[in-house]
């Protein structure tokens, strides 16, 4: 079983918050932040009736993180808890494998901060949270995780601006990929970033000259620190 350690964040306005896995009493919180998320618009892809509507949709929509196909060494669903009376959930995250056994080293990440919370630190936490799990809690399934990919609109300059500093960068641009309500058309961005790989694929060191077999060896080498 995968542990997630939860730990601290410093709102930049000084509150402590608190990183942790998901759980299902998270529902309500997590239902009053998509839909906070869904109505202020910026950055978005989904209108209001895409998202869940209830108490159990939200709950539904938990459960491949809590047990299902993205929990474990597959997936994981964060959260940001303010540490105060109010135990607040302000943003949320995701990251998970895809499932073919041939992409299982590609994992997809996803995060989600209330528009009140917004510019204050928590979207690079939760990334690097996410980029922490990719490299230490996502087991060494197929080689573990190298490549981590999101899509973000292009017109959302901030988002942008803090993947490309976290390493990040634009693998392709898809065309016209979100239609607003207005009509207008907006560009979304495919943005990768690569993990250091635990092995290498080499050839055998005494391979005859002139050996056409092109199965490659894989040797293992140390972790660089």
């Amino acid at each position: 079983m995968v542990q997630y350690n939860p730990n601290n964040v410093r709102l930049k306005d000084g509150r402590l918050a608190r990183i942790r896995e998901v759980s299902i009493t998270d529902a309500v919180d997590l239902l009053t932040l998509t839909h906070a998320v869904v109505a202020d618009g910026r950055g978005i892809v989904c209108a209001y009736e895409d998202v869940p509507q209830s108490l159990s949709e939200m709950r539904t929509s938990l459960y491949p993180y809590l047990e299902g196909h993205r929990s474990g060494a597959y997936g994981i669903r964060l959260v940001v808890e303010l540490c105060d009376d109010s135990r607040c959930i302000v943003a949320t995250a995701v990251v998970y494998r895809m499932s073919a056994s041939l992409l299982r080293h590609v994992a997809v990440l996803g995060v989600e901060v209330h528009p009140d919370y917004q510019g204050q630190g928590l979207g690079r936490a939760l990334m690097n949270s996410l980029v922490d799990w990719a490299r230490h809690y996502g087991g060494r399934l197929n080689g573990g995780v190298s490549r981590l990919e999101l899509g973000v609109r292009a017109d959302n300059y901030r988002a942008v601006q803090l993947y490309r500093s976290m390493g990040f960068e634009v693998e392709s641009v898809r065309k016209r990929f979100v239609r607003l309500s207005t009509g207008h058309f907006v560009d979304e961005l495919v943005m990768t970033r690569f993990l250091p790989l635990h092995y290498e694929e080499r050839w055998g060191d005494n391979r005859p000259h002139g050996h056409r077999d092109k199965s490659p060896r894989l040797r293992l080498i140390p972790k660089s620190a």
